[in-house]
């Protein structure tokens, strides 16, 4: 709808109707509401400070071309190298084309700690499992005395064997309960620094675990999956308390936390004209006794939300044409 029809539909003066669009244009997710899809992008490189008339050209006359894949005609028709044509196709696909997509579809998820751990003022830790919501596992009084009276042996024998089950599953429930607390409790002996202190999580797999609590890797493994343990400093995902040591150049061991902060150090420090490639940075790390595999680097550093040496480049290409 343009601003002479909602004009004449609301009674408005035009100007002020352009002057509302253009500060609702402005808003959160931008692009919402531009009148068509080319005005969306633009507003988003806008927003991002890419004043580069070749990318706003692109968008302007050449998504058919893009979406079409004709490299050669957007080439010929802005005097650019394919190189630099797919360098800006790359940087135009990030751009997001439906901003409201998904927009109020997703329920705000809450977590719900399933160990809680509090320090008393003398500095010890209690731990809780936070299952009082399911109530107490006890055998019904009913049922036992049933058992008690009755006098078919078939019957007595099916008891029995409810019985038996009730008991196993009772023990099982307890059993768990016990296990996740010894669990938590060699966690905050083996990261007191990290909770006591919110100091760096230390170097701790399962089975390391596993070995100094004298049970399998796989019971560790099981009572922790996807469950979360809430502490004074926050709340966090169990699993996540644990990791592979890796031997640095001192010999010391770090684990993932270190070895990323590793990575953005090398990544801050870089020339920004030839920003580092997943292989150097393995390289370098290696240098200081570090030794990962480049698909791993490629994993913390997408973690960490630090692009690729290629999209690294092209923002740093982007704030020099607008500077």
């Amino acid at each position: 709808m343009e601003v002479p029809e909602i004009a004449q539909l609301t009674g408005v003066n035009e100007k002020v109707i352009k002057d509302c669009l253009s500060d609702l244009k402005k808003l959160e997710p931008y692009g919402i509401f531009a009148k068509n899809l080319v005005e969306c992008l633009l507003i988003q490189i806008e927003i991002l400070g890419l004043d580069d008339e070749i990318l706003k050209n692109m968008i302007t006359h050449h998504l058919t071309d893009i979406s079409q894949g004709k490299i050669s005609s957007i080439t010929r028709a802005l005097d650019i190298s394919s190189a630099q044509a797919r360098r800006y196709i790359a940087l135009i696909s990030t751009l997001n084309p439906r901003p409201l997509q998904g927009f109020g579809e997703n329920e705000k998820q809450y977590i719900i700690p399933d160990v809680i751990v509090t320090m008393d003022p003398d500095g010890k830790w209690n731990i809780e499992i936070n299952d009082n919501w399911c109530g107490d596992y006890q055998l019904n009084d009913y049922y036992l005395q049933m058992m008690a009276e009755v006098k078919e042996q078939e019957l007595f024998e099916y008891f029995k064997k409810k019985l038996e089950r009730a008991n196993f599953l009772i023990y099982a429930v307890e059993q768990r309960r016990k296990t996740i607390i010894q669990i938590t409790n060699a966690i905050l002996e083996e990261q007191d620094e990290f909770f006591r202190y919110s100091g760096k999580l230390k170097p701790c797999t399962m089975t390391q675990m596993s070995e100094k609590l004298s049970v399998n890797t796989s019971t560790i493994s099981r009572a922790v999956k996807d469950k979360y343990l809430q502490f004074p400093a926050g709340c966090i995902l169990m699993k996540n308390l644990f990791s592979a040591s890796v031997p640095v150049s001192d010999g010391s061991l770090i684990n993932s936390d270190g070895v990323k902060e590793l990575i953005r150090e090398l990544v801050n420090e870089e020339n920004k004209e030839k920003p580092y490639s997943d292989s150097k940075l393995a390289e370098l790390l290696s240098e200081k006794g570090c030794r990962l595999s480049r698909r791993v680097i490629a994993k913390y550093r997408e973690e960490m939300g630090i692009s690729g040496s290629f999209e690294r480049k092209m923002k740093n290409d982007m704030n020099k044409r607008v500077n």
